[in-house]
């Protein structure tokens, strides 16, 4: 059976996987697609069906749970549904399947399905920090490219995998698009050469055409030689491909997932040491060597006074949020062991009083 994990892009960052509820008809999203979208079968929908078919035969996977719709709307889209609590579901607009063949919309099934099988929809979805609002769509991106390669593995057609990204970013179909590809990569190299932009840090999903260049690049590497029939005289690895997409994430971005990652982590840990500092309403001398001795010379203020605002109660919640993030959104098992250990030696350092709500706090997540 084909491993899907095998393609998966290096920055997208595995999340919790959650139990279904097998409920089916107790799902209020799904009750909801049964008045308002139609559930495909092969009788009603058989072209739709056979490419449901391919994406699920190339793939080698089991479609059985997932339940595929279509409903009426002009925008080209389809969307995955799914939580802990419902079966997974695609839905297909109209305007999406009159535009696309069969192999395309087999890239379209594909790309959708790896939602579920990569889990990303278990991203937490609030805006309460900038930090974390920019963290979790340079996941929600990274995430887009491992499904656009699991799309690719559906429909085994380069060619037509990007002809879906042009159709989708246009609004066009092939009697108005010549499908250059190379004039399409020179705008690509332009953008790139102009430097960060702002539209692509808030964007969710990465600019059509680095997933054109990332679908190309991923087609020719050796890993995945063995699902195409067309043969290529040099073959780069998938961890070359990874590399050199991040690199190209960051320049048309500005931001670096690492360096998010690093001032998160610190921040983390800053924190914690605070939430033991305030239980006794003091900073003793014991507890500022401790801070310069892990931390260096740093502007205290800004913690002393939410302490002064909001207490002993309110820094712990603010170290409870960085906790439920670092547990939730995507953080590597290096990162959450880099925190653990700190919160552990500030245990071995301080008396039991102090650390029992960071110790609370702990327990609940890991």
């Amino acid at each position: 059976m084909l491993s899907l994990d095998l393609f998966r892009f290096s920055a997208d960052c595995p999340q919790r996987d959650d139990e279904l509820d097998r409920n089916f008809y107790e799902n209020p999203v799904l009750r909801r697609l049964l008045y308002s979208a139609v559930l495909i079968q092969e009788e009603t929908f058989p072209r739709i069906f056979r490419a449901i078919k391919f994406a699920e035969k190339n793939l080698e996977k089991d479609f059985s749970k997932f339940n595929f719709f279509v409903k009426s709307s002009s925008t080209l889209q389809a969307i995955s549904v799914f939580d802990k609590n419902s079966f997974p579901v695609i839905v297909f607009n109209s305007a999406l399947v009159e535009r696309l063949n069969e192999t395309e919309l087999a890239f379209v099934v594909g790309h959708e399905v790896a939602h579920y099988f990569f889990n990303h929809m278990n991203f937490d979805e609030s805006d309460d920090e900038e930090c974390g609002t920019l963290r979790r769509r340079i996941l929600s991106r990274a995430a887009e490219i491992s499904a656009d390669r699991v799309g690719l593995l559906a429909c085994r057609d380069v060619n037509l995998a990007v002809s879906v990204m042009i159709k989708l970013a246009t609004g066009l179909s092939e009697k108005d698009v010549r499908f250059s590809i190379n004039h399409f990569l020179h705008q690509l190299d332009d953008l790139l050469k102009r430097g960060p932009n702002g539209c692509e840090i808030i964007s969710s999903h990465p600019m059509f055409l680095l997933r054109i260049r990332s679908l190309i690049m991923f087609s020719r590497c050796r890993e995945v030689a063995s699902c195409f029939s067309k043969s290529y005289n040099t073959r780069i690895s998938l961890e070359e491909i990874n590399s050199a997409l991040i690199r190209d994430f960051q320049r048309l971005s500005g931001v670096s997932l690492a360096e998010l990652s690093q001032t998160f982590l610190y921040d983390t840990m800053l924190i914690g040491a605070f939430s033991v500092f305030a239980a006794d309403k003091k900073f003793s001398k014991l507890e500022q060597d401790f801070l310069k001795k892990h931390f260096g010379e740093i502007d205290m203020k800004p913690l002393l006074k939410l302490i002064s605002e909001k207490g002993v109660d309110g820094i712990v919640f603010e170290f409870e949020k960085s906790m439920f993030a670092l547990a939730n959104e995507g953080y590597t098992q290096e990162e959450q062991t880099t925190v653990l250990r700190f919160l552990k030696l500030l245990e071995s350092e301080f008396p039991e009083k102090e650390t029992r709500k960071i110790r609370e706090v702990k327990n609940r997540f890991f």
